[in-house]
């Protein structure tokens, strides 16, 4: 979905603030303007006290704000999200997307650290399904810091890991790289596993320290958001031992 498209489901109430940025985020054809003094991701506007920086889904929202603002007609890409939106600068007022066109709409820079930890997440969820990125992934998976799961009370004290529901009947750890598949997914699947939770607690495990303990366990293996909203993705219990090896 383009980032104006999620706009103006956002608009119209269909999906709400996180899922607008989720799609921001997760976009991977932006176009950036194109500068001989700068490198793209180096090209800011604005002042020094209000500096922004602009992104475009495509060439004709480029066309757009260049024909408006007088800018060269240069741009470079396409470029992923989950990778520009880490690499904004610390000083940013503004982050733009399509800026001058009817579908604008902007950012702030009190939003910027949540937008960079859902990067970090996105470019996780995306490497799960991209073979030429294994590498890229080891390296994520340990050094990601907000793994989520889901624990309840044990029968005879102590914690229990809550297990995802399976339709081959697999033992499956489920882990959630963002608090919004957590949410989703305790959102569906509260009335089938209600009857199981007491007292149930959320654990964010930095991944490094995850996979370390989860290699020593026995269940059939883990699954990355069960539910969504990124696509399911599940290993078997190796997969720990491998990522906590991976030098």
């Amino acid at each position: 979905m383009k980032p104006s498209e999620a706009y103006a489901k956002f608009q119209n109430g269909e999906i709400k603030g996180p899922q607008l940025m989720r799609s921001v985020i997760e976009y991977e054809e932006y176009l950036l303007p194109g500068s001989p003094n700068h490198a793209p991701l180096d090209a800011y506007f604005g002042s020094a006290e209000e500096k922004s920086y602009h992104l475009f889904e495509d060439s004709d929202h480029f066309t757009i704000w260049q024909e408006k603002m007088g800018q060269e007609p240069l741009f470079v890409g396409p470029f992923r999200g989950c990778d520009v939106i880490p690499q904004l600068a610390d000083d940013l007022s503004f982050l733009n997307i399509n800026p001058d066109s009817d579908e604008v709409f902007h950012y702030r820079s009190h939003q910027f650290s949540d937008m960079k930890r859902l990067a970090a997440s996105v470019a996780i969820e995306k490497a799960f399904h991209e073979v030429e990125r294994a590498d890229e992934l080891f390296d994520r998976l340990k050094k990601y810091e907000e793994f989520r799961m889901l624990f309840r009370s044990g029968d005879e004290g102590g914690m229990q890991l809550v297990l995802a529901p399976d339709e081959q009947g697999r033992k499956l750890i489920p882990i959630f790289t963002a608090e919004d598949c957590f949410q989703v997914w305790m959102d569906q699947m509260i009335p089938v596993i209600q009857k199981d939770l007491r007292a149930p607690y959320v654990i964010t495990r930095k991944g490094e320290d995850l996979f370390a303990e989860l290699a020593g366990y026995s269940t059939d293996g883990i699954v990355f958001n069960p539910v969504g909203y990124s696509r399911p993705k599940a290993f078997a219990m190796q997969f720990c031992s491998v990522v906590a090896n991976r030098s």
